[in-house]
């Protein structure tokens, strides 16, 4: 058996319920032997799980009862798809085309974009960025992606995850990098540098003077070919959408508040179209944003020691704030890369998170590179920062006022592909 990496580990694992580690590697080693996308086979066999459970699918219709975490139900199902035997038949052409074959509410349960495409493993609706960049991508699932170090090419290093307007400006934004990437037959999930080093790396491989410029034009264009290609062979904004059930609102979790129209709506995709034809920022215009942020940063840290000057001579109360670093952050604050390691932190009374976490993270010089950018202003891009479980942008953001007794939660990130 080989063991799962990310996607795996989701379509072979909690998209059907699977949760027994031993039992996803074993399946997701026979969707790798069949030749089958793992992705699309978790999303076509939750949704046969899901149907059956609320009756929608007939034990007749499928051939054999189907329960979430049936780990040889679904090794049966992939048989079935393989060979085409059966409801196989119709399943073997993804959740989008057998959904609509099938109808009724069974159709409203399944997880697509209208384009065809099947997302990534998990949850988007927490994740517009992600949702809005596979609907509107030109491939088969995200073209923009995750930024890395986008305040490179003229974009905000930290974005408020809700906002339609500024998930479709970064979305828009930072497409090309990644055609930059692959075009050099690496992973940007290895990568994981700055344009500019891979292009300085280009140039000392080929003997060609490469920029941070000339990398951005190139993934554009290569962007705009296969933009070309889609709209040539019929495929345009008509189907830019996610299915009834991909962009529902969710019943749980940070993202139930919040809108998903947001995120995928006319303007939104409208941004996207705009900043993928006409890129808004360069080098150039970055340095000088950087420079604006920093001296505005600046200035409010002044008047911001003034007002807090002020307050803790007038209060003696002292507030608390738990903060728990896990994962590999650990490491950086005395631990052993392993688990999780708890601090109380106290502060006074009108303190912003940003104050709290700043005064805190100055005691770990290592973390405090990690955590922060380099002009100590805004947040870094390897380290999330959640408050009372929940990401940046949904109750809390770096300037909001801490009452006292938050949980403040550094999670270090990982990449899958």
């Amino acid at each position: 058996m080989d063991e799962p990496e990310y996607e795996g580990w989701s379509g072979a694992g909690w998209t059907i319920g699977l949760t027994d580690k031993d039992a996803i590697t074993w399946l997701n080693t026979r969707i790798d032997r069949a030749c089958v996308d793992v992705n699309e086979f978790g999303w076509v066999c939750g949704w046969v799980m899901e149907c059956m459970e609320k009756g929608y699918l007939t034990e007749e219709q499928v051939g054999f009862r189907l329960t979430f975490g049936d780990a040889e139900g679904a090794y049966r199902l992939l048989q079935m798809i393989s060979h085409r035997e059966g409801f196989g038949d119709v399943l073997a052409e993804g959740v989008k085309r057998a959904s609509e074959k099938v109808g009724g509410e069974a159709a409203k349960c399944a997880v697509y974009t209208k384009k065809g495409a099947s997302p990534r493993g998990h949850d988007h609706r927490g994740r517009w960025d992600e949702m809005l960049d596979t609907c509107t991508s030109s491939n088969g699932t995200m073209e923009s992606a995750n930024p890395t170090f986008p305040t490179e090419i003229g974009q905000p290093a930290r974005i408020q995850p809700f906002d339609g307007e500024q998930v479709a400006r970064l979305t828009g934004g930072i497409l090309g990098r990644r055609h930059f990437e692959d075009s050099l037959g690496g992973c940007s999930f290895t990568f994981r540098t700055r344009i500019e080093n891979l292009a300085r790396a280009l140039s000392a491989a080929t003997g060609w003077t490469y920029q941070l410029e000339d990398a951005l034009r190139f993934g554009r264009r290569t962007a705009a070919i296969l933009r070309a290609f889609n709209l040539r062979c019929g495929i345009g904004p008509e189907v830019e959408y996610p299915s009834e059930r991909y962009g529902s609102q969710p019943v749980d979790g940070p993202a139930k508040d919040h809108n998903r129209h947001g995120a995928v709506g006319a303007d939104a995709r409208r941004v996207v179209r705009d900043g993928r034809v006409r890129p808004r920022d360069g080098p150039a215009q970055a340095r000088d944003a950087r420079e604006t942020r920093t001296r505005r940063a600046q200035q409010g840290a002044v008047e911001g020691g003034a007002r807090r000057a002020g307050a803790v001579s007038t209060a003696s109360q002292i507030l608390e704030a738990t903060v728990e670093v896990t994962t590999w952050v650990t490491k950086l604050a005395g631990g052993d890369g392993t688990g999780s390691r708890v601090f109380v932190e106290r502060f006074a009374p009108g303190d912003t998170l940003r104050q709290v976490l700043r005064r805190w993270s100055a005691r770990y010089p290592e973390l405090d590179a990690a955590l922060w950018t380099a002009s100590r202003t805004e947040l870094g891009e390897h380290i999330e920062v959640l408050v009372n479980d929940a990401v940046l942008g949904v109750a809390h953001h770096l300037d909001t006022r801490l009452d006292g007794g938050e949980r403040i939660t550094l999670l270090g990130q990982f990449m899958g592909g």
